[in-house]
């Protein structure tokens, strides 16, 4: 007869696979969240080093032509970094949801797995008390013997 912890084994190993493939998608939201934000920052970084030629340039003066070029670059890097905080919203966002999913399919887990681990508990506890009166029993059986010679 096979026994309830090793019945509730599959179980146990579905919901470790889960648990798994769950953390793994939440570490992929993770990273795209990270490259995001680095995409972020060097937007950032294009449009500090783009305002200071700017502003030196423009010291030295600049014909309208050029004024102008320079005016509609950072207006549309203005618009790429508003447009990158709106994708990094969404990775959050959906880097959030994944991380609940994992947490979800973690708890699962660790709770089939207690639940195994109590049923083979309670297991070997009544094999432990089987084979002790199994040996009272053959103490008993060999006290009769030996009180009769």
């Amino acid at each position: 007869m096979m026994t309830k912890s090793k019945r509730l084994l599959p179980a146990a190993e579905v919901a470790e696979n889960r648990e798994k493939a769950m953390a793994k998608v939440f570490g992929q939201c993770q990273q795209q969240l990270f490259e995001v934000q680095k995409s972020l920052q060097e937007l950032l970084g294009y449009r500090e080093e783009y305002s200071k030629r700017f502003e030196m340039d423009s010291k030295l003066g600049m014909n309208a032509n050029r004024l102008q070029d320079f005016r509609m670059f950072l207006h549309k890097l203005n618009q790429g970094i508003e447009q990158q905080l709106r994708v990094i919203q969404a990775a959050t966002r959906e880097r959030d949801k994944r991380k609940q999913e994992w947490l979800l399919t973690r708890t699962r887990k660790e709770a089939i797995g207690k639940v195994v681990e109590r049923f083979a508990q309670e297991e070997l506890r009544k094999e432990n008390q089987k084979e002790q009166k199994d040996i009272d029993e053959i103490a008993r059986n060999l006290a009769r013997f030996k009180d009769q010679f």
